[in-house]
């Protein structure tokens, strides 16, 4: 069988878990925004959605096969974790408006306290971790 043709059987038996893997990332966005809406949560439902789908992984206790054959090649050309962000931004525009500034403020100051204390517990650790031997370092 020439390799072409085995590379298409291949994909072609993936496809069905590739769908419903796609229809379960649809399946919880869709949920996610239909509950903001029902409860009028000022949460935007596609965070709704995520949260959805974590609760539905977590009971899984796995991944299936086709989502995450789906979630890499989104993540892969997509910022997929930021579109909940961007989404929540463009619900709340007027808010951004008016608190615009603050939200930068904050937003800053969240990076470099973070920066601080990555760079803090980084040093704290390299401190007490014990010195390589230059044997080690060459072999690697």
């Amino acid at each position: 069988m020439p390799q072409r043709v085995r590379l298409i059987r291949t994909h072609a038996q993936r496809l069905p878990g590739i769908l419903l893997g796609a229809l379960l990332l649809w399946a919880c966005q869709a949920a996610g925004t239909a509950l903001a809406g029902a409860l009028n949560w000022p949460v935007p439902g596609a965070v709704l959605g995520m949260l959805l789908l974590w609760v539905l992984l977590c009971a899984l206790r796995r991944v299936p096969r086709g989502l995450d054959t789906v979630a890499s090649a989104l993540l892969s050309h997509l910022m997929l974790p930021l579109i909940p962000l961007v989404a929540g931004v463009m619900d709340h525009a007027a808010l951004l408006r008016v608190h615009g500034a603050g939200l930068l403020l904050l937003c800053v100051g969240g990076v470099v306290a973070t920066t601080l204390c990555v760079a803090a517990a980084y040093t704290a650790v390299c401190r007490s971790a014990p010195p390589r031997s230059r044997t080690a370092e060459g072999s690697q």
